[in-house]
């Protein structure tokens, strides 16, 4: 592509990607990398340090100005980190790459042309591949964008990669506000959902990149903390959007019985077979997903690794 056909206004980047790290320097490389391989170069790196105890400087040296380095000496949640970096943007769009993530050289390309060819939309996302660290295996999503509403079709199947967005930054910092600070595993989800409830979204059907599935992600390692954070962000909804609980209630069903898989999930985890059937059992019937959950703790708990297998953490 021609970088001349889509060109930052003034001297500003027309896209700020924002990365967040923490003890991140086995994939930091790569991650970047995979920037500065893109096809469309008027971008800028917002990397935001959230008090990593690794040494990154060698890694953040090697790269030019645009890359721009930010360190915080305390840690603090995901949601307020992800802040932080916001406050260093100016790009007309803001794009998200975590450390462990890869995009391909066309991503910036091919979403940059369909906010170029539909005004109306200011949150683009994509396909991409979950990577399994583990196996070295790949499988492709295959998501298709709705027809209607896309916030209530997103309550029930949120399908976004954090990885693949970009949104209009203009529209972003007209939100009351950006990442919820209370939260560090499901900030983007929050924000992202309450960003199309007002606005536009479009999906490219062709991956953008890899998720890395690892051990030592945050999703992994806190993943008791998923739960309570569903349970706040529902809550927060029907304080915040008018009619929630009216508006969506075979949504708010499945939320409800989401939470309960989540802490099924951790319950497996710990090997507990029988207390995660025990909290399946009251929403076995929500939906056929949450029946086959359900059986699934009757079986060995192989057949439940290998059922979850491609899936992340959250």
């Amino acid at each position: 592509m021609n970088n001349n056909v889509i060109k930052s206004k003034q001297q500003k980047p027309i896209v700020s990607v924002v990365m967040n790290c923490c003890n991140c320097a086995k994939y930091l490389k790569e991650a970047i990398d995979s920037v500065y391989s893109q096809t469309v170069q008027d971008w800028e790196i917002i990397l935001w340090d959230n008090a990593s105890t690794e040494k990154i400087d060698q890694i953040v040296n090697s790269y030019d100005e645009r890359l721009r380095y930010f360190r915080g000496e305390q840690k603090i949640t995901l949601g307020a980190a992800r802040n932080k970096a916001l406050e260093h943007a100016v790009g007309e769009y803001i794009a998200f790459l975590d450390c462990d993530d890869i995009w391909y050289p066309e991503k910036l390309e091919k979403q940059l042309l369909v906010f170029k060819f539909n005004s109306n939309v200011k949150f683009v996302y994509g396909n991409f591949y979950n990577f399994v660290e583990a196996s070295g295996s790949k499988k492709r999503t295959k998501f298709v964008h709705p027809k209607g509403d896309f916030f209530a079709y997103s309550l029930f199947n949120y399908n976004i990669g954090m990885l693949t967005s970009i949104m209009s930054r203009a529209e972003l910092m007209k939100m009351e506000e950006l990442f919820d600070e209370n939260l560090t595993l499901s900030e983007e989800y929050e924000l992202f959902m309450r960003f199309i409830y007002f606005y536009e979204a479009a999906c490219v059907d062709d991956p953008l990149g890899e998720c890395r599935i690892h051990p030592k992600s945050s999703s992994k390692t806190q993943s008791d903390k998923w739960a309570y954070e569903i349970q706040y962000i529902l809550d927060k909804f029907e304080r915040i959007i008018p009619g929630f609980q009216y508006r969506y209630p075979k949504q708010i069903e499945v939320l409800m019985a989401k939470i309960q898989y989540y802490n099924a999930r951790y319950e497996m985890r710990l090997g507990n077979k029988r207390k995660a059937r025990e909290i399946l059992k009251p929403v076995a019937f929500v939906n056929h997903v949450f029946f086959v959950l359900y059986l699934l703790t009757f079986l060995p708990m192989d057949v439940w690794k290998w059922a979850h297998k491609y899936r992340p953490a959250g």
